[in-house]
């Protein structure tokens, strides 16, 4: 437990005041990478309790702010309140005061940080040529999101007959990036796409827009590979594949696109990926110009 000074200054005349507690995180003009946030400060020796404000001004006078108190702090580490349901690219003024029974100290120091206005795209980077047509759009995930948007155009004004607008859900694994996969896309065309934040009905600013080529490499949905399947998933060591054809070329792509290694199948249907870094990848079997591509996790 985090703790400094003692909680008390008590004078001559026996009157005692409450130490102003030290805030901790976050620093002071962050940005921080979402709509929700831990605030944390140094613990007082002895206090019971804590009072706390947040508001979108530095006086802690406006329509939105936010007074709360909570209870001694007992645990170990610091004392910390969670928010969350914050708006998008909006400055937050937060401060603390410490408590004991009826006393309060003076306020802390007001801190600020800044609430992300935008996601950030990953992959395939832009203005890329991607191989095929199937283009795996990744970019960075933000806390506190209850989900995403995002649009793909051959128009870069997002405007023509062309346009898909897509709505996805909360992304909860900790290990990969929010991603969709975008199939039977047309050969050689430009595509320009663009995603944004969603915090139940509220969206954020779309990001960057961003674009890539397709190659010349038609989608066959007939194709029989199109079912095939890869276990485990997530994979640490050797990655089986079934209902494959034998000798089909296979190939295995980054997220972004770069090849990683590529062969034939045979009739033992297994690889061997345990010198593969972790990270999500494509794996892609092709035979008699019919192609299908699977998405795996190397862990």
């Amino acid at each position: 437990m985090k703790k400094y000074y003692s909680l008390f200054l008590t004078l001559a005349t026996g009157l005692t005041f409450a130490q102003v507690p030290m805030l901790n995180t976050p620093a002071s003009g962050a940005t921080i990478n979402g709509i929700s946030t831990p605030l944390d400060w140094f613990d007082v020796v002895g206090e019971n309790g804590y009072i706390y404000q947040i508001d979108i001004i530095d006086t802690f006078d406006s329509p939105r702010v936010v007074t709360l108190t909570i209870g001694a702090f007992s645990g170990s580490g610091y004392p910390t309140i969670y928010l969350s349901n914050l708006s998008f690219d909006t400055t937050y003024y937060w401060r603390v005061a410490t408590q004991n029974g009826t006393s309060q100290s003076a306020w802390s120091e007001t801190r600020n940080f800044i609430t992300i206005a935008r996601p950030t795209l990953q992959s395939p980077e832009n203005n890329r040529i991607i191989d095929n047509v199937t283009a795996n759009l990744t970019w960075n995930d933000v806390d506190g999101e209850t989900g995403y948007i995002y649009q793909y155009d051959t128009a870069a004004t997002f405007d023509s007959t062309n346009l898909i607008t897509q709505t996805i859900g909360e992304h909860s694994s900790g290990t990969s990036l929010p991603d969709v996969i975008i199939e039977n896309l047309a050969p050689e065309t430009t595509y320009y796409w663009r995603v944004a934040i969603l915090n139940n009905t509220r969206q954020s600013a779309w990001s960057e827009t961003w674009a890539f080529t397709t190659g010349n490499t038609a989608h066959n949905n007939n194709n029989k590979a199109n079912v095939f399947t890869v276990y485990p998933n997530p994979v640490k060591d050797i990655l089986h594949f079934s209902n494959v054809p034998n000798d089909s070329n296979i190939t295995i792509n980054s997220i972004d696109g770069k090849l990683i290694l590529s062969g034939k199948t045979n009739d033992n249907s297994l690889l061997n990926l345990d010198n593969l870094p972790t990270g999500l990848y494509l794996i892609t079997i092709e035979k008699d110009n019919q192609k299908a591509v699977q998405k795996f996790v190397k862990q």
